[in-house]
């Protein structure tokens, strides 16, 4: 089922070119003039009545009336009053003063156009109700006609109508169970890159460890072949050394005999 909407459309007004934010009425010598009231401004700030003057004697510009099928504002009538905006703004003197009321009045074009753009989006909008509206009245209308020829067809289409629902809830149904379903499998996926890169880590922390383990071992291994090198080399060197000092020995026991034997003969000689 479809909301029905309704768009209040207000009358176009006259725009002063010269009213800070600004004053409307008919003419310049129309005294009965209609005051805008308060809209809110981006900057927080808000245009009031008690602060927008009009200056009299300033050009004034009066609203085109537009057709039915362009709603409260026509294109033409919107153009010229941005138009008039856009030139009051370029007739406003170079003065510090009037920053405030510059800003005011740039803001409320602002608003201006906003406000368009929102009504012709809602004009659209009506018309597509309107359509819908009407495409509905027609079924409705073709439904009567049935409810009046054949009590059975209400029956059937009624019967329809909860076949309908009960289709749609056990879509809602599948739709809720999917999104269960794909947030368990966010979740799993999750889990997932959490254990892979957790795997990774520990793959490269063990392989740094085994890099460790291997420099480690190329230096023990360094060390045994350092430690058997000095101890071939100790004990080849003790092995010379012995002999060294087995030559040495026999050196002093050859000298001893012919000391002996020289001791003897000298002995023999004088005795």
């Amino acid at each position: 089922m479809e909301e029905d909407a309704t768009v209040t459309q207000e009358e176009p007004e006259v725009f002063t070119s010269s009213d800070r934010g600004g004053s409307v009425g008919g003419s310049e010598g129309e005294s009965n003039i209609r005051e805008i009231p308060s809209y809110p401004l981006e900057n927080g700030e808000q245009i009031r009545d008690e602060n927008l003057e009009t200056d009299a004697g300033q050009e004034t510009c009066v609203a085109v009336w537009a057709s039915p099928e362009d709603g409260s504002l026509g294109p033409a009538a919107y153009v010229a009053l941005e138009e008039t905006f856009d030139q009051t703004l370029k007739d406003l003197p170079d003065d510090p003063s009037l920053d405030a009321f510059r800003r005011q009045y740039e803001q409320l074009l602002s608003a201006l156009k906003r406000s368009h753009e929102s009504e012709l989006s809602l004009l659209a909008r009506c018309k597509t109700l309107t359509s819908q509206i009407s495409e509905n009245a027609t079924k409705v209308t073709a439904a009567l006609k049935l409810s009046d020829e054949d009590q059975s067809s209400i029956d059937i289409l009624k019967k329809e109508v909860q076949h309908a629902w009960l289709l749609v809830q056990a879509g809602k149904d599948r739709e809720e169970l999917a999104r269960e379903t794909i947030y368990s499998l966010r979740k799993t996926i999750e889990d997932l890159n959490r254990q892979i890169e957790a795997t990774e880590t520990e793959h490269i922390t063990q392989e740094a460890k085994l890099e460790e383990y291997l420099q480690e071992r190329e230096k023990l291994l360094r060390g045994t072949y350092k430690l058997r090198t000095s101890s071939e080399i100790r004990r080849t060197t003790s092995k010379r050394g012995n002999v060294q000092h087995t030559k040495r020995r026999g050196y002093s026991s050859i000298q001893q005999s012919h000391f002996t034997e020289d001791k003897t003969s000298f002995v023999l000689r004088y005795c």
